[in-house]
């Protein structure tokens, strides 16, 4: 018996033990409890009154101030044109070359300490 076949007869065997006959006692039962439930849930929910809308001076329009002159031009936006665009890519690149790379002083390194940080153990020569 696959693994397959044993999911599906458990899951057929715990479906067969929730459910009940439509017109059965433990059914009514079932029904019952579940509404008691709900009214309870119902109940114990706090019931809050609806707020009630009060136009202040500063939501009447007075908050935004108007801009009659236009908005500058976004410094982010990449240009349109494909001549404009080819252009700024070499202006880019010829930044980029022109910088001379930063050069690090290497740190003196331990020939006998790994990668992992554990110390090495020298050896002699071979006998």
């Amino acid at each position: 018996m696959g693994l397959f076949d044993r999911f599906k007869k458990r899951f057929k065997k715990s479906a067969e033990e929730i459910t009940v006959e439509d017109d059965s006692v433990e059914a009514e039962q079932a029904l019952e409890e579940r509404k008691e439930l709900i009214e309870t849930l119902e109940d114990s929910k706090p019931t809050h009154p609806p707020p009630q809308m009060v136009e202040t001076p500063a939501e009447t329009g007075e908050q935004w101030d108007d801009f009659d002159e236009e908005p500058t031009e976004d410094p982010f936006a990449k240009p349109l044109e494909r001549k404009e665009r080819k252009k700024a890519k070499r202006a880019s690149s010829v930044e980029k070359a022109a910088k001379v790379p930063e050069k690090r002083e290497r740190t003196p390194k331990d020939r006998m300490e790994s990668t992992t940080g554990r110390k090495l153990v020298p050896s002699g020569p071979a006998k």
